[in-house]
């Protein structure tokens, strides 16, 4: 299975949110509610994003992050 990320635009959401963060095996969807500032959405995906990161559950793999793994070069990588 390749995994797969989408970003969707809904009429609502639960509970007033403005950004929701769906997953099920193989897949992530990233909900936004249709008519709010572009800032506010900005602001609560950030939030979301940074919880899975700080929370331990989003880990990245990078070329050069493993021993013995070539490094890359790139803009973000020199």
């Amino acid at each position: 299975m390749v995994p797969e990320a989408r970003v969707r635009v809904v009429d609502t959401l639960p509970g007033g949110e403005v950004t929701m963060v769906m997953e099920k095996p193989g897949r992530i969807d990233f909900l936004l509610k249709k008519g709010e500032p572009v800032e506010r959405i900005a602001e609560s995906l950030q939030q979301r994003l940074q919880y899975e990161i700080d929370s331990g559950t989003w880990e990245q793999h990078w070329p050069g992050d493993l021993p013995g793994a070539a490094q890359e070069s790139g803009p973000d990588r020199g």
